[in-house]
């Protein structure tokens, strides 16, 4: 038989969510720089929050008629040949502003990293737009658009907490890109009155910094306990190998490569009942424990391990073939049942473990038929175990060296 696996698909939120994480690395120097302080954070917790930074084109649109509305009064009001030379600027800037913000969403939709570099870049040539242009406004001498700097510069500063938060030094620097401007602008202005505007500006700078760094706060911790809540969620609670919807995942993720070449291995722990009843169910946990340990470091780092049931486990090995399926197998079981497993007792316990495998395409592409084909070969090799050892003996004790 051939064919795609057919598998259970995976929730359409867990892949919508994974799909949003995919940022792509700046390039430039400057920008590396501006994302450094997230280099202490692991990539799927920093990729999640610098999600956070890009906003619905609805938001973007807004901006941009609000900044080109601006510099449309200024030159209205004053005529002043400053501001008709800012308007082709303004514009070129919130129009870049858009365009990388359309090239993000886009990315993200199909599935690609976004062009971080490109959305940082926009963002920074929309804001020094705006801040020049509220720069001669404060500087003009007309109290209306000197207002109307304030407000713009404060709203957009409130903007930037709101939204660019996640990259702490590249939001501070947009905050100082709005306020530094206006700064120079009140000095430029003449009127000794407008010098209070200084201390205003310094103290709403402050109070945006407070901000920027508590809601990354408060966004880190979330994330940090979304993404614990993923993991925890695809985890056996008790080996931390994968469970029944990791392994879904994956087969899922099989099939959506276009590849349907895998081997799916059955593992049984032979006298586990009998540990629990003599050494006590803590004894059988630490066993279950040391198996998981001993399988994933006999894997590879793309083979899925999987707890299904008190002491089933499941392989699943993509590429793997006959006969290297079979050459995997006894390896396996020489790792698993060798050496005897300390459990804090004061002798050491050797256990036996039956094995049973179904390859595909070969013996099928349902899961569920290769399940029941692997489990059918388990029951033999576990009937094979018993015949060759006392019906009561799924375990031998051995002497602590």
């Amino acid at each position: 038989m051939t064919g795609p696996v057919q598998t259970i698909p995976s929730p359409e939120d867990n892949a919508a969510r994974f799909a949003t994480l995919r940022m792509a690395r700046p390039k430039h120097p400057l920008l590396k720089w501006l994302l450094a302080d997230q280099s202490d954070i692991e990539p799927a917790v920093r990729n999640a929050l610098l999600a956070n930074m890009f906003t619905s084109e609805g938001v973007v649109l807004l901006r941009i008629a609000c900044a080109v509305w601006n510099d449309i009064f200024c030159v209205a009001l004053s005529g002043n040949v400053f501001f008709w030379i800012m308007l082709p600027v303004a514009v070129a800037g919130v129009l870049t502003y858009f365009a990388a913000s359309r090239a993000a969403t886009a990315a993200r939709r199909m599935d690609k990293p976004a062009p971080t570099g490109f959305f940082m870049w926009g963002v920074i040539a929309a804001i020094v737009t705006q801040g020049l242009l509220g720069g001669g406004e404060m500087a003009s001498g007309s109290h209306v658009l000197q207002l109307l700097a304030m407000v713009v510069a404060l709203g957009g500063c409130g903007t930037v907490c709101g939204n660019q938060y996640p990259a702490l030094r590249y939001a501070l620097l947009l905050v100082a890109l709005f306020l530094v401007p206006l700064a120079l602008g009140t000095l430029f202005s003449g009127d000794p009155q407008m010098l209070i505007v200084l201390v205003i500006l310094g103290i709403y700078g402050a109070i945006c910094t407070a901000t920027i760094r508590d809601r990354r706060a408060g966004a880190l911790a979330q994330v940090q306990a979304r993404l614990q809540s993923d993991r925890l969620a695809r985890q056996d609670y008790l080996t931390g190998t994968s469970n029944r919807l990791a392994l879904q995942e994956s087969l899922a993720a099989l099939a959506a490569s276009g590849s349907n070449k895998f081997t799916l291995y059955c593992f049984d722990v032979d006298g586990l009942k009998q540990i629990n009843q003599t050494y006590g169910r803590a004894a059988g946990d630490m066993l279950l424990q040391a198996i998981a340990s001993r399988l994933h470091a006999n894997v590879w780092p793309g083979d899925t391990v999987v707890r299904l049931g008190d002491d089933e486990f499941l392989l699943l090995a993509p590429g793997v073939q006959e006969p290297e399926a079979k050459a995997l197998c006894r390896r396996l079981r020489e790792k698993l049942a060798r050496e005897p497993y300390d459990l804090g007792q004061a002798e050491r316990l050797r256990v036996d473990v039956s094995i049973g495998y179904a390859c595909a395409p070969e013996d099928g592409t349902d899961f569920e038929l290769l399940h029941e084909l692997a489990c059918g070969q388990l029951g033999l090799a576990k009937a094979v175990h018993q015949a060759e050892r006392a019906p009561d003996a799924g375990f031998s004790s051995s002497a602590s060296p």
